[in-house]
């Protein structure tokens, strides 16, 4: 996890702290016991310590949501405090109901506010994706909740109405919070749980649900563990607060041994879908054993659910099968595609690119004239170069057309060695090569000439063949409205046909 120095010293602040509180219950140190609702507010001061931290380090739009879940822990550490107020300075509990309830059920209220806006922000419910596995579950939970919690409470000789109020309203919260908890770890069908910040919330709530129904049951049921979960009353702040640590919403890496990622959204895809048929199957548990757990027909229904679980189990297995086959068709179309696109850019390429010098062809000199044309109310400057080969035919005679071929590549070679990244140099005949030259005045076309005059004078293997260029051009600065193409050629072509009437071997720029 990547956290700071002070913020692993808080963490392991509040495991220490919690170690400690069991070893002094299990060795039962009385100065520690004495004051133990005292001490355990240690751990709502840790808490809060690590949510104000972790709110710096969120991000602005989801700074609000940390905020309500920091009051949140605000309220339910006051509710400490108070109720250490009345255990140690007045020496005895606080009667109920008192202010010590109010903030613990503002604390879970604020849990559920907070829970809702958080998943708004992370825009992650899918209310069509989870309604029905949501019903089934809520509804059932809440079948639970009632005959367990509420029913009981009704049913109680005492007519104390304020007292039987503040038990079922503990109850309502923990019911909103418990659907709060099936929202949160399956909200949606397209997203995962699997990052720090979404782990850690879900087991804060989770956390605080279970201790709040054991506290209820043993209120209820007059049952006692002992102080076992005084320690840990705090534990839901405190990963609420680890879990603020996380603004990115960091997922946990993926590991050689141990593919946390995989193993968890399988397990959340089955939670899904077996939570409602286990809610469902607890309820059936619970009539049986109140009325005849051994009746045929409620074995049968048990039975029932149980082959209709198994059929969920297979059929997302099927589905999953089914998936991977047309992920492996997809993938395979998509190999396709690549390689049809590759050929249909081969195929244009070739289509603009001559096969044997590799330069631009006619035609595609053709759309560079038209690429070139200045915009209007704008004058360029466009140069042009017309290179012949001198006695090619001589050459293809002498040595042989596959010789003549390679003086062409040859030729092209030093064209590509002396022009410009932005000019266009082509094949603009059999023996004859075209260079298009934008933003070039006279000097830049008489400079390019030129170097490419030295280039073949100075190549060895041409100079043997006595390979020379009669090289023609020309500048023109132009605008929209005297763009000519061919008058253009037409001096170029000029001055091509004087560097040829001046012997060859030579350049002529005008």
């Amino acid at each position: 996890m990547d956290l700071d120095k002070w913020q692993k010293i808080l963490i392991a602040a509040y495991i220490a702290f919690v170690v400690g509180l069991y070893a002094s219950i299990g060795f039962e140190f009385e100065s520690v016991l004495n004051y133990l609702d005292a001490v355990e507010c240690i751990g709502f001061l840790i808490s809060l310590l690590l949510i104000f931290i972790g709110i710096k380090k969120q991000p602005a739009d989801k700074k609000l949501t940390w905020k309500i879940f920091a009051l949140a822990i605000i309220t339910y550490g006051l509710g400490d405090l108070i109720w250490a107020y009345y255990t140690i300075i007045l020496n005895t509990d606080p009667s109920s109901p008192s202010i010590c309830d109010f903030f613990y059920l503002l604390n879970t209220a604020i849990y559920v506010a907070g829970l809702i806006v958080y998943l708004k922000k992370m825009q992650t419910i899918s209310f069509m994706a989870i309604s029905f596995d949501m019903l089934i579950s809520v509804f059932a939970a809440a079948g639970i909740i009632y005959n367990f919690m509420v029913v009981p409470i009704l049913e109680s000789p005492s007519v104390d109405y304020v007292q039987i109020f503040l038990q079922v309203l503990y109850a309502a919260v923990d019911f909103s919070l418990m659907a709060g908890i099936l929202l949160l770890i399956f909200g949606t069908d397209d997203r995962t749980i699997l990052n720090y910040e979404n782990i850690f919330m879900s087991w804060a709530f989770i956390v605080t649900f279970v201790l709040d129904e054991i506290s209820m049951y043993q209120t209820l049921y007059n049952v006692d563990f002992w102080g076992m979960i005084e320690p840990v009353w705090a534990l839901g702040c405190f990963l609420i607060a680890v879990a603020s640590l996380y603004p990115t919403s960091k997922k946990i890496p993926e590991t050689r041994f141990f593919n946390f990622s995989t193993r968890m959204e399988k397990t959340l895809l089955y939670s899904r879908m077996l939570i409602p048929y286990l809610y469902t199957f607890t309820l059936l548990i619970l009539i049986g054993a109140k009325y005849d757990l051994f009746d045929p027909i409620f074995l049968w229904a048990i039975s029932l659910i149980v082959l209709i679980s198994v059929r969920q189990i297979l059929v997302i297995e099927r589905n999953k099968r089914l998936l991977r086959t047309i992920q492996h068709k997809e993938e395979k179309l998509n190999l396709q595609n690549l390689e049809l696109q590759r050929l249909n850019q081969q195929i244009l390429r070739d289509a603009e690119v001559d096969f044997l010098t590799q330069l631009s062809n006619r035609r595609y000199i053709d759309k560079a004239f038209e690429r070139l044309t200045p915009p209007e109310g704008r004058a360029e400057s466009l140069g042009i170069l017309l290179i012949d080969v001198d006695f090619f035919k001589r050459i293809n005679d002498t040595y042989g057309h596959p010789t003549g071929d390679f003086v062409l590549k040859k030729i092209a070679e030093k064209i590509k060695s002396v022009i410009r990244g932005g000019d266009v140099a082509g094949r603009f005949g059999g023996d004859e090569f075209i260079v298009l030259l934008p933003e070039s005045d006279l000097a830049i076309v008489n400079q390019v000439a030129e170097q490419l005059t030295n280039a073949v004078r100075a190549d060895k293997k041409l100079v043997e063949m006595k390979v020379t260029l009669s090289i023609g051009g020309t500048s023109q600065r132009v605008n929209h409205e005297n763009y000519d193409v061919q008058l253009l050629l037409k001096q170029a072509d000029e001055s091509l046909y004087k560097a040829k009437e001046g012997g060859r071997n030579r350049f002529v720029v005008m």
